[in-house]
């Protein structure tokens, strides 16, 4: 029940940036619009927010395992 902006702060004290991801941004903004809004995105457009956090997770997964990966 967080705002898009609630969500990034939380990332934020976590120590998790989405700064450089636009497309992680656009599904928090289509998400509220959902929420708040009751409006509903096409399939097209849910579809591309899927592949944007699949990517997203899928690259900060990777970025993980290599930072606790031993020397």
């Amino acid at each position: 029940e967080l705002t898009s902006s609630q969500i990034i702060e939380a990332m934020r004290a976590k120590g998790i940036s989405i700064k450089s991801n636009e497309g992680v941004r656009g599904l928090l903004w289509t998400a509220d619009m959902v929420k708040f809004a009751k409006e509903q995105p096409t399939d097209i457009i849910a579809i591309a927010h899927l592949d944007e956090v699949i990517s997203y997770v899928t690259a900060h997964r990777a970025e993980e395992e290599k930072d606790n990966k031993p020397s």
